[in-house]
């Protein structure tokens, strides 16, 4: 839908022409004006589960209302597109708990061994009836519930599920929990809950995890792939970051992976793999300053890819914290929200709902909303096919040498183009930058001994290399 802008002239007294504009509203609250927090939640909705069979949009977070039940719903609840109703409490206060429909039962996760325990240890549970019944306990936080080839994949910052020892990823299947590998990771892990990986997909056979991670090697950063026996980086790119977590979802459209988060390269936010090759989408999802912006949720509807996070613009548009891919170009929603991104959405018959806002537009929605503005298209960009670059990785472009080195070594290249050059450390933080053309001497004496991740970024390809410094 096009926004519909109304703009009304007020003529003063002094002659004084003051031009007015009226939004249309295009969000609105969830529930009744009348309830305790006019319509919306008292907390942070942090995951959404789409009940197709028996109508219900599930919702679990750090609310805890008092007008949907008599005695309140406390971090659960479902919503029939008439009210919210009361699922059940949990058992201890989740700090964030997805969903997943597994073996004809909904299970959800992260509730604490004793109610309101500090506890490292928490369970799975699945829905009975107005009940939580416990079932697996994992040492650590889980942050993705996927099911993937009939098995129940599960990835965070955890150690141990069910007394098997497995780092940050797990999966379920008729015998019981397992490990993928014994493969230990540079970041995550159960101190402090920060949550190792963030997602997990299956693509061409192969199954992808994304998060704040590392190896421990810097051979991967942000994103590595499983093949059935090795993990290893996808495509040659060391995701460069920003201030979030590398990478926090990825999603499966039009036969390609995506990937979003908060990084640089390959694409500002956002950026999709055809098992081959990285691409751009266009100028990616910016901020006001042509920063990356963040991305929290992907999810496929009605044959488009729906984003949303915090960001401002998406392919040069103006698009504020979720957008719209059709496979060539961006097309925004309309609207503007409070300071609160848009941590996650929904698609439950057929509207969206999302979660984060306390308002959107002029419209108070107390932390979830749904969308009533019609048709999700409001502004379109250019088709971005054409703009869209497929990044090579052939190591025969460059020459860096010596390699290892004290600091100081040459880079050649067989274009006279400029190009960037940009030095990672194992963490992902980029610790030097220099433009090149063709030949270049470059120092690097002010970093200290180790390895690290080079890319040289050019108008049509972008090439990683291994830099090792040691003296």
């Amino acid at each position: 839908m096009r926004l519909f802008i109304i703009r009304i002239i007020i003529l003063t007294g002094i002659g004084v022409a003051i031009p007015v504009t009226f939004f249309a509203q295009n969000w609105t609250r969830v529930g009744p004006a009348s309830s305790s927090y006019g319509g919306g939640l008292s907390n942070v909705v942090t995951d959404f589960y789409t009940d197709t069979i028996n109508n219900r949009l599930y919702v679990s977070g750090g609310f805890t209302d008092t007008s949907c039940h008599s005695g309140g719903c406390y971090n659960f609840a479902y919503w029939d597109n008439v009210a919210w109703h009361y699922i059940g409490d949990s058992i201890g206060v989740p700090q964030r708990s997805p969903f997943v429909y597994y073996q004809g039962k909904l299970f959800s996760s992260n509730f604490s061994k004793q109610y309101n325990s500090n506890s490292s240890y928490g369970y799975l549970a699945y829905h009975n009836l107005n009940y939580w019944t416990r079932t697996d306990s994992v040492h650590g936080l889980i942050v993705a519930l996927k099911l993937i080839n009939n098995k129940l994949y599960m990835v965070g910052g955890f150690d141990t599920v069910n007394g098997v020892k497995a780092y940050d990823i797990a999966y379920k299947d008729s015998i019981g929990w397992h490990a993928i590998d014994t493969t230990t990771w540079g970041m995550g892990g159960v101190n402090g809950f920060n949550g190792g990986f963030l997602d997990v997909a299956e693509y061409n056979g192969d199954i992808y995890i994304a998060g704040n991670v590392s190896s421990y090697d810097g051979t991967i950063n942000k994103l590595a792939k499983w093949n059935g026996s090795v993990w290893s980086n996808v495509g040659g790119v060391m995701f460069s970051t920003g201030s979030f977590s590398g990478i926090s979802r990825l999603c499966v459209y039009n036969g390609e992976l995506y990937v979003g988060g908060d990084f640089y390269q390959p694409g500002f936010s956002i950026a999709k793999w055809n098992g081959s090759a990285w691409s751009q989408l266009g100028t990616g999802l910016t901020d006001s300053l042509g920063d990356p912006g963040e991305v929290e949720e992907m999810i496929v509807i009605n044959n488009k890819l729906v984003i949303s996070g915090s960001f401002n613009f998406a392919g040069g548009i103006p698009a504020n914290d979720i957008v719209e891919w059709d496979g060539t170009k961006f097309c925004a929603f309309g609207g503007k929200f409070d300071n609160n991104e848009i941590t996650t959405f929904a698609n439950f018959n057929n509207q969206i709902y999302i979660a984060g806002p306390i308002y959107a537009d002029t419209v108070y929605i107390c932390n979830i909303g749904r969308w009533v503005g019609g048709s999700y298209r409001d502004t379109c960009g250019i088709d971005a096919a054409t703009s869209i670059k497929q990044l090579s990785v052939s190591n025969e472009q460059v020459s860096v040498y010596p390699n290892p080195n004290n600091g100081n070594f040459t880079i050649e290249t067989n274009s006279t183009e400029k190009q960037n050059i940009q030095v990672y450390d194992v963490n992902g933080k980029m610790v030097l930058s220099q433009f090149i053309s063709g030949r270049a001497n470059i120092d690097a004496s002010s970093l200290s001994d180790g390895v690290y991740n080079m890319s040289i970024i050019g108008n049509e390809a972008m090439i990683n290399k291994k830099l090792v410094i040691i003296r």
